[in-house]
C-alpha cells in the first residue's frame, strides 16, 4: 500500500508499528527528526509547540485529534519541504530504519 510513497508525520515510528505496515517500503519524512524543526540543542520539539510557533495554530488543547495532528505535520512539511528533502535519508538507509522498527521482514 505504501510502497515507494512518502510518509510524512511527527514522531511516526509508533504509528507505523501500530498500523502493522510490515511490508511497506516507503520513504519516511519524520519532521520530529529533521534539523529544520529541532531546537537549538538538537532535540525534538512537541507538535503542539511547532504548530503554535510556525503556523500560529493551537492544537491539542482539549481533545487530541490524530486527523488534526496529521494535517499539521503535512503543513509543517510543506513549509520546509526543500530543506527536509535535502537532508532526508536515502532509500537504503530508510529501509534499514524501517527494518529496525520491525516494519520490514
Amino acid at each position: 500500500m505504501l510502497n515507494d510513497r512518502i510518509v510524512v508525520g511527527h514522531s511516526i515510528e509508533n504509528d507505523l508499528k501500530h498500523l502493522n505496515l510490515t511490508d511497506s517500503r516507503c520513504y519516511i519524512r519524520d519532521i520530529a527528526l529533521t534539523s529544520a524543526y529541532m531546537n537549538g540543542e538538537g532535540q525534538k520539539q512537541k507538535l503542539k509547540d511547532l504548530a503554535q510557533f510556525y503556523l500560529n495554530a493551537r492544537i491539542q488543547e482539549a481533545a487530541h485529534s490524530s486527523v488534526i495532528d496529521a494535517r499539521i505535520a503535512i503543513a509543517l512539511f510543506r513549509l520546509k519541504e526543500d530543506e527536509i528533502q535535502s537532508e532526508s535519508l536515502d532509500k537504503v538507509y530508510e529501509q534499514m530504519y524501517l527494518r529496525d522498527l520491525y516494519l520490514i521482514k
